[in-house]
């Protein structure tokens, strides 16, 4: 029932509980499970945004808080990947203002890939 208006719920809520169910049926990772929900949650809230800050609190509690392997990797895959994607962009820039400020970006996501990198071999051990 829906708590709001004391109603069966039908339709998209019922799809999602659903989706829910099965994916823990299936084993799916508790991860993307959160994942999934933050991301309907997005949509029928209109909270733009909303999917990324749950995977960033993930990264952060989960992953360096935690020392949880999966988040960390999660979180070092995607500074990996914006790291690469600010090295590729430095070819087509002339301003040296811009130049400096993108090989500040380019430094910060190396220095923070290496801290990542060691938390997930010390969690490792």
């Amino acid at each position: 029932m829906s708590e709001v208006s004391g109603k069966p719920v039908y339709g998209k809520e019922q799809n999602v509980k659903m989706a829910l169910m099965q994916m823990i049926n299936e084993g799916q990772d508790p991860y993307e499970i959160i994942l999934y929900m933050a991301d309907y949650l997005e949509k029928v809230s209109g909270e733009k945004g909303y999917k990324e800050n749950v995977r960033e609190c993930l990264h952060a509690v989960y992953g360096i808080g935690l020392n949880e392997e999966k988040p960390l990797n999660a979180a070092l895959v995607q500074v990996q990947q914006r790291c690469k994607k600010l090295e590729e962009a430095m070819g087509s820039i002339e301003v040296e203002d811009i130049k400096k400020r993108i090989l500040f970006a380019i430094e910060h996501h190396k220095k923070f890939a290496a801290f990542l990198e060691e938390k997930i071999k010390k969690g490792k051990k």
